[in-house]
């Protein structure tokens, strides 16, 4: 899913810290609903206040899209708890039915979400009973998706648990209770998830997959074994890597977006008269995009980050977005220049403030401020009814339904 950071020039490195992976300030996104990652980098510092009431307007950065009228906000806005017993977080994935965080010190701390569907919006009086995961005390990057998740270890190594995880050789492994490392997969230096695979961007700039391969989701349509570790067919010098239900995406080249995966859902699968939208496709360069420092995939949607700060989203079901046509105009995200970082549903901006990305019926998409009291978010997963985000002093805050 899939974890988010902003970089000035794409260095891969092994220490913490990707949609959109490469980085904003941090990406990885890591990820639960779509999941997404980059290179990590530097953690975030304790400066910040965690929660305080304040406008969610903030200053545009340069060259910012056309304004248009932001959506009315609901009635009722979902507010955001600080998580107890949560300090010195760094990262955090948040799924259907549990929510893990990563802290400073490596150490993974998941909860199982209440039967509400609560990720941790919960008083004092009745804390979520957090849970160490036993085995992994060195990890820098975490995805997650339903019931799974998966963890990047120091070493370049992955380990994985939960149910129905995506596992070279089986496809998925039913059940996986603790931590357990993926055969053949070293020099990791990012990771994203989804509910059927998962990709690993390796130090050497390519990226490895494994899992289910249905529309080719693994990046290799020519691959003789697809059950086993795969790497995606035509990318190097990746930066970052996000997947979804289609397959997945990668920055590379200094911000240069591809694309792979098949069937009539995805934006870049060809359209021609008698195309199958079982056929397989390998990796596709997105025109016209060149200076891409995140990407996050959520459900039908994809959005990308630019160096500058502004937005571009579009839906992945459209069958009008053909490699040789470059994105529409429709696609810059109207009241937003200022983007660093995206996870799920959601992008935080400069400020710290959090923004939820919705299109209207001619496919305009426009930034509408969330949550207003969380003013020093660093890095956020989930949506504007469900999710968490990590704080610049450490803390979590989240909301639920």
């Amino acid at each position: 899913m899939l974890v988010q950071r902003l970089f000035n020039e794409p260095t891969p490195r092994a220490v913490p810290g990707a949609v959109l992976c490469a980085s904003l300030l941090a990406c990885g996104c890591s990820a639960g609903e779509g999941g997404i990652s980059s290179s990590p980098t530097a953690r975030p510092p304790s400066t910040t206040a965690p929660v305080a009431a304040a406008s969610a307007q903030g200053s545009a950065g340069p060259a910012a899209p056309p304004v248009l009228e932001p959506t009315a906000a609901p009635a009722q806005e979902p507010r955001s708890h600080l998580v107890p017993g949560i300090q010195n977080a760094t990262q955090v994935a948040v799924t259907m039915n549990r929510t893990c965080v990563l802290r400073g010190t490596g150490e993974v701390i998941c909860w199982d979400s209440p039967p509400s569907g609560s990720t941790g919006a919960v008083k004092a009086a009745a804390p979520p009973a957090l849970l160490p995961m036993a085995g992994i005390q060195d990890v820098i990057d975490l995805t997650a998706f339903e019931d799974h998740t998966c963890a990047l270890k120091s070493t370049g190594k992955v380990a994985c648990w939960g149910t129905r995880v995506p596992w070279p050789g089986k496809g998925a492994q039913e059940s996986i209770p603790s931590p357990r490392e993926v055969p053949g997969l070293t020099e990791v230096m990012a990771i994203a998830t989804h509910l059927a695979h998962t990709c690993a961007l390796r130090r050497s700039g390519t990226i490895a997959c494994f899992g289910e391969d249905a529309f080719s989701r693994l990046g290799d349509p020519k691959a003789k074994d697809p059950k086993e570790l795969v790497t995606v067919r035509g990318i190097g010098q990746a930066t970052a890597v996000a997947v979804s239900n289609f397959g997945g995406c990668a920055i590379h080249d200094r911000g240069a977006l591809s694309c792979w995966g098949a069937g009539s859902i995805t934006a870049w699968a060809p359209y021609k008269p008698g195309y199958s939208p079982s056929a397989s496709l390998a990796a596709t360069r997105l025109k016209g995009l060149s200076d891409v420092a995140a990407v996050g995939l959520y459900d039908l949607r994809a959005c990308v980050l630019l160096r500058a700060g502004q937005a571009r989203c579009w839906g992945t079901e459209s069958l009008t977005m053909l490699p040789d046509n470059p994105l529409p105009e429709t696609s810059a995200v109207a009241n937003l220049g200022d983007a660093v970082s995206v996870g799920g549903e959601l992008i935080v901006r400069g400020n710290g403030t959090l923004v939820a990305v919705e299109a209207d019926e001619q496919s305009r998409y426009t930034a509408r401020p969330v949550l207003p009291e969380i003013t020093g978010a660093v890095r956020v997963d989930g949506d504007s009814n469900r999710g968490c985000a990590v704080l610049a002093n450490g803390r979590l805050a989240c909301w639920g339904d």
